[in-house]
């Protein structure tokens, strides 16, 4: 184990004991997710609130059992497959919620007001979960990533976000 101090990128700063290099390997990768949107970031208008969440997010789920409930640390996977999903966003749709699943696998949530929600949850394997509720109505699926949104994926997305 070793001490470390240091100003992480997006403004993180962290001090204290890493356990493990995955930790070190996720923290890397949010460098490179910063590197790879710092230029688009007025193409897709609020994307730069996303990519501080995601950093945020990432960088409270770096080791397994990081919940206290034994959920695993956040793939690495999972965090480029977000970064890659955020510049294939149309322009114009609202920015989810993110949050970390149990399996290490990052989500994005979108809710509207008359319990509607699309969770994609974004797996080390580079594919995309997908679960869908409006009002009684359920839909869900899992779909290969490819470098853009699965049709499935994105008429969902437009049901629930227009």
């Amino acid at each position: 184990m070793r001490i470390v101090q240091q100003d992480l990128p997006l403004g993180i700063r962290f001090s204290g004991a890493l356990a493990s290099t995955a930790g070190m390997e996720v923290l890397k990768r949010i460098d490179m997710i910063e590197k790879h949107l710092g230029a688009p970031v007025a193409a897709y208008g609020d994307s730069w609130r996303l990519r501080d969440e995601l950093s945020r997010v990432a960088a409270d789920a770096t080791e397994d059992d990081w919940d206290g409930d034994g959920s695993l640390a956040l793939g690495v996977e999972s965090l480029e497959s977000a970064t890659d999903l955020i510049s294939v966003l149309p322009p114009g749709f609202p920015l989810p919620d993110v949050d970390v699943g149990r399996r290490g696998e990052l989500m994005l949530e979108w809710r509207t007001g008359n319990r509607a929600a699309l969770v994609l949850s974004l797996y080390p394997d580079r594919s995309i979960g997908y679960a869908v509720v409006r009002g009684q109505a359920r839909s869900f699926g899992r779909e290969p990533f490819l470098g853009f949104l699965p049709e499935v994926v994105l008429l969902h997305l437009r049901s629930i976000t227009h």
